[in-house]
Protein backbone atom coordinates (compact mmCIF):
# COMPACT_ATOMS: atom_id res chain seq x y z
CA UNK A 1 0.00 0.00 0.00
CA UNK A 2 1.47 3.23 -0.96
CA UNK A 3 -1.09 5.35 0.33
CA UNK A 4 -1.26 7.73 3.08
CA UNK A 5 -2.92 6.83 6.51
CA UNK A 6 -4.36 9.61 8.22
CA UNK A 7 -5.63 7.64 11.61
CA UNK A 8 -5.90 4.23 13.39
CA UNK A 9 -8.09 2.39 15.10
CA UNK A 10 -7.78 -1.40 16.68
CA UNK A 11 -10.38 -3.74 17.82
CA UNK A 12 -9.91 -7.12 20.41
CA UNK A 13 -10.56 -9.12 18.26
CA UNK A 14 -7.04 -8.16 16.43
CA UNK A 15 -8.11 -6.26 13.49
CA UNK A 16 -6.85 -2.51 12.82
CA UNK A 17 -8.58 -0.04 10.89
CA UNK A 18 -6.79 2.35 8.58
CA UNK A 19 -8.62 5.92 7.11
CA UNK A 20 -6.46 6.96 3.94
CA UNK A 21 -5.79 10.33 3.14
CA UNK A 22 -7.49 9.49 -0.47
CA UNK A 23 -10.95 9.69 2.08
CA UNK A 24 -11.59 6.08 1.78
CA UNK A 25 -10.07 3.63 4.21
CA UNK A 26 -9.21 -0.25 5.17
CA UNK A 27 -9.59 -3.28 7.37
CA UNK A 28 -6.59 -5.17 8.18
CA UNK A 29 -6.22 -8.50 10.34
CA UNK A 30 -3.13 -10.93 10.33
CA UNK A 31 -1.09 -8.84 8.04
CA UNK A 32 -4.25 -9.39 4.87
CA UNK A 33 -6.11 -6.38 3.93
CA UNK A 34 -9.59 -7.86 4.66
CA UNK A 35 -11.92 -5.16 3.69
CA UNK A 36 -11.71 -1.85 1.55
CA UNK A 37 -14.20 1.23 1.85
CA UNK A 38 -15.34 5.01 1.08
CA UNK A 39 -15.89 6.28 4.57
CA UNK A 40 -14.48 9.48 4.50
CA UNK A 41 -12.61 11.10 7.41
CA UNK A 42 -11.44 9.26 10.56
CA UNK A 43 -12.76 6.42 11.74
CA UNK A 44 -12.70 5.39 14.97
CA UNK A 45 -14.15 1.33 16.15
CA UNK A 46 -15.86 0.54 19.69
CA UNK A 47 -13.22 -1.94 21.54
CA UNK A 48 -15.31 -4.71 20.42
CA UNK A 49 -15.79 -4.32 16.67
CA UNK A 50 -19.02 -4.19 16.16
CA UNK A 51 -19.47 -0.34 15.46
CA UNK A 52 -17.63 2.98 15.09
CA UNK A 53 -17.67 6.44 14.49
CA UNK A 54 -16.85 8.38 11.55
CA UNK A 55 -15.79 12.21 11.80
CA UNK A 56 -14.02 14.79 9.73
CA UNK A 57 -13.68 18.68 10.84
CA UNK A 58 -17.83 19.93 10.67
CA UNK A 59 -19.06 17.16 8.36
CA UNK A 60 -21.56 15.08 9.86
CA UNK A 61 -20.50 12.14 12.40
CA UNK A 62 -21.76 8.83 11.13
CA UNK A 63 -22.17 5.27 12.83
CA UNK A 64 -20.59 2.69 10.91
CA UNK A 65 -21.52 -1.45 11.47
CA UNK A 66 -19.53 -3.97 9.06
CA UNK A 67 -22.00 -6.63 8.91
CA UNK A 68 -21.82 -9.82 6.81
CA UNK A 69 -19.48 -8.49 3.97
CA UNK A 70 -22.06 -4.70 3.83
CA UNK A 71 -20.83 -1.25 5.45
CA UNK A 72 -23.87 0.52 7.21
CA UNK A 73 -24.30 3.94 7.96
CA UNK A 74 -26.53 5.94 9.67
CA UNK A 75 -26.35 10.09 11.48
CA UNK A 76 -24.66 10.24 14.61
CA UNK A 77 -26.10 12.53 17.69
CA UNK A 78 -23.86 15.43 15.51
CA UNK A 79 -25.05 16.69 11.94
CA UNK A 80 -25.07 19.64 10.22
CA UNK A 81 -22.46 21.41 12.39
CA UNK A 82 -21.80 24.28 10.19
CA UNK A 83 -25.43 24.94 9.48
CA UNK A 84 -26.44 27.00 12.57
CA UNK A 85 -29.98 26.27 11.72
CA UNK A 86 -30.33 22.48 11.42
CA UNK A 87 -27.09 21.46 13.86
CA UNK A 88 -27.81 18.89 16.04
CA UNK A 89 -25.24 18.57 19.37
CA UNK A 90 -23.26 21.08 20.84
CA UNK A 91 -20.06 21.44 18.62
CA UNK A 92 -19.85 23.10 15.24
CA UNK A 93 -16.41 21.33 14.27
CA UNK A 94 -15.18 17.81 15.45
CA UNK A 95 -10.81 17.17 15.76
CA UNK A 96 -10.65 14.00 17.69
CA UNK A 97 -13.61 10.96 19.17
CA UNK A 98 -12.25 8.35 21.15
CA UNK A 99 -14.42 5.46 22.31
CA UNK A 100 -13.90 3.58 25.09
CA UNK A 101 -15.96 0.30 26.66
CA UNK A 102 -18.31 2.85 28.79
CA UNK A 103 -17.99 6.01 26.94
CA UNK A 104 -17.60 8.18 24.20
CA UNK A 105 -15.45 11.22 24.24
CA UNK A 106 -15.58 13.90 21.70
CA UNK A 107 -13.42 16.85 21.30
CA UNK A 108 -13.87 20.17 19.31
CA UNK A 109 -15.38 23.59 18.99
CA UNK A 110 -18.29 24.26 20.70
CA UNK A 111 -20.93 26.45 19.26
CA UNK A 112 -20.99 30.46 18.83
CA UNK A 113 -18.28 33.08 18.40
CA UNK A 114 -14.83 32.63 20.23
CA UNK A 115 -16.18 29.32 21.53
CA UNK A 116 -13.08 26.91 23.54
CA UNK A 117 -12.24 23.91 22.42
CA UNK A 118 -13.71 20.58 24.48
CA UNK A 119 -14.38 17.19 25.55
CA UNK A 120 -17.70 15.77 25.99
CA UNK A 121 -17.98 12.64 27.70
CA UNK A 122 -21.17 10.53 25.59
CA UNK A 123 -22.62 7.21 27.04
CA UNK A 124 -23.25 4.72 24.34
CA UNK A 125 -26.72 5.84 23.61
CA UNK A 126 -25.25 9.31 22.90
CA UNK A 127 -26.38 11.18 26.04
CA UNK A 128 -23.97 13.93 27.10
CA UNK A 129 -22.97 13.01 30.57
CA UNK A 130 -19.77 15.74 31.31
CA UNK A 131 -18.03 18.54 29.61
CA UNK A 132 -14.38 18.67 30.03
CA UNK A 133 -12.21 22.07 30.08
CA UNK A 134 -12.50 25.54 30.60
CA UNK A 135 -12.76 29.17 28.57
CA UNK A 136 -10.22 30.63 27.39
CA UNK A 137 -9.89 33.20 30.30
CA UNK A 138 -9.34 29.77 32.74
CA UNK A 139 -5.93 28.72 31.89
CA UNK A 140 -6.43 25.67 34.41
CA UNK A 141 -7.67 23.60 31.59
CA UNK A 142 -7.44 25.83 28.21
CA UNK A 143 -6.59 23.60 25.74
CA UNK A 144 -3.67 24.01 22.84
CA UNK A 145 -4.72 21.03 20.92
CA UNK A 146 -5.75 17.57 22.35
CA UNK A 147 -4.22 14.44 20.58
CA UNK A 148 -5.59 11.64 22.65
CA UNK A 149 -8.40 11.00 25.80
CA UNK A 150 -8.90 8.03 27.15
CA UNK A 151 -11.45 7.04 30.17
CA UNK A 152 -9.25 4.54 32.88
CA UNK A 153 -10.82 2.96 36.32
CA UNK A 154 -10.26 6.56 38.28
CA UNK A 155 -11.24 9.69 35.36
CA UNK A 156 -10.03 10.92 32.35
CA UNK A 157 -6.68 11.77 30.85
CA UNK A 158 -6.05 14.03 27.85
CA UNK A 159 -2.88 14.83 26.38
CA UNK A 160 -2.44 18.43 24.68
CA UNK A 161 -0.03 18.02 22.13
CA UNK A 162 0.69 21.85 21.82
CA UNK A 163 1.04 22.43 25.25
CA UNK A 164 2.96 19.12 26.59
CA UNK A 165 0.86 18.65 29.08
CA UNK A 166 -1.60 15.76 30.42
CA UNK A 167 -4.93 16.34 32.51
CA UNK A 168 -6.70 14.40 34.91
CA UNK A 169 -10.22 14.35 35.91
CA UNK A 170 -12.00 12.19 38.22
CA UNK A 171 -15.29 10.34 37.24
CA UNK A 172 -17.41 12.94 37.92
CA UNK A 173 -15.71 15.47 35.40
CA UNK A 174 -13.61 17.71 38.16
CA UNK A 175 -10.24 18.93 37.20
CA UNK A 176 -7.28 17.07 39.45
CA UNK A 177 -4.36 18.64 38.19
CA UNK A 178 -2.05 18.74 35.12
CA UNK A 179 1.38 18.14 34.90
CA UNK A 180 4.24 18.87 31.89
CA UNK A 181 5.37 15.78 29.93
CA UNK A 182 9.33 16.81 30.78
CA UNK A 183 8.00 16.41 34.55
CA UNK A 184 6.82 12.90 34.35
CA UNK A 185 8.48 11.41 31.58
CA UNK A 186 11.67 13.46 31.57
CA UNK A 187 11.15 14.29 27.63
CA UNK A 188 12.71 17.67 26.23
CA UNK A 189 9.98 18.72 23.52
CA UNK A 190 8.04 15.98 22.00
CA UNK A 191 4.77 16.25 20.04
CA UNK A 192 2.33 14.07 21.59
CA UNK A 193 0.43 11.69 19.02
CA UNK A 194 -2.10 9.62 20.71
CA UNK A 195 -2.86 7.36 23.91
CA UNK A 196 -4.83 4.60 24.08
CA UNK A 197 -5.71 2.37 27.32
CA UNK A 198 -4.49 -1.12 27.28
CA UNK A 199 -5.99 -4.64 28.90
CA UNK A 200 -4.66 -4.06 31.91
CA UNK A 201 -5.95 -0.88 32.84
CA UNK A 202 -3.14 1.72 31.81
CA UNK A 203 -2.34 4.11 29.62
CA UNK A 204 -0.42 3.44 26.48
CA UNK A 205 0.94 7.63 25.79
CA UNK A 206 2.67 7.27 21.91
CA UNK A 207 5.24 10.81 21.62
CA UNK A 208 8.00 11.56 18.93
CA UNK A 209 10.96 13.50 19.52
CA UNK A 210 13.65 14.68 18.00
CA UNK A 211 16.90 13.28 19.13
CA UNK A 212 19.44 15.35 20.35
CA UNK A 213 21.89 15.78 17.36
CA UNK A 214 18.89 15.93 15.19
CA UNK A 215 19.53 13.31 13.06
CA UNK A 216 16.10 11.72 13.17
CA UNK A 217 12.58 11.69 15.59
CA UNK A 218 11.84 8.59 17.21
CA UNK A 219 8.73 7.40 18.39
CA UNK A 220 8.74 7.14 22.22
CA UNK A 221 6.16 4.54 23.85
CA UNK A 222 4.74 5.39 27.41
CA UNK A 223 2.90 3.66 30.10
CA UNK A 224 1.30 5.19 32.49
CA UNK A 225 -0.03 3.71 35.74
CA UNK A 226 -1.98 3.93 39.00
CA UNK A 227 -4.83 6.08 37.58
Amino acid sequence: MNEKGNDLSADTNGKLYVSLSTKKGIVIKDEQTTTEHDISGNLTMHPSGAWGLAYSYSNDTEKITFQDGTILKEPWILTSMDDDEARTGIFKQVSLIEIGNEHIMVYGCLVGDDAPYKIAVYDQDGNQQLLLGRDPSDDSASFGYITGVAETSNGYIATDGNARVLYFWSKDGTLLGKIQCSDIFGTSYPWLEDMKVADDGSAMLLMTQKREDESASELMVFRLTGF
